[in-house]
């Protein structure tokens, strides 16, 4: 069963950022991709070479 759990949007992408450096695979924020305080998170599959 899973919690229910609050966070900020920076708090995930740091999260995220952290799993995909453990992983070895490629993780970034693209701030233009977004309007006001959104932005388009890129993880793993398709991005990189």
């Amino acid at each position: 069963m899973s919690e229910d759990v609050r966070m900020k949007g920076s708090e995930f992408i740091r999260k995220i950022k952290k799993l995909a450096k453990k992983r070895g695979i490629e993780a970034y924020v693209d701030k233009k991709r977004g309007k006001g305080s959104h932005v388009t998170l890129y993880f793993g599959a398709g991005v990189g070479t």
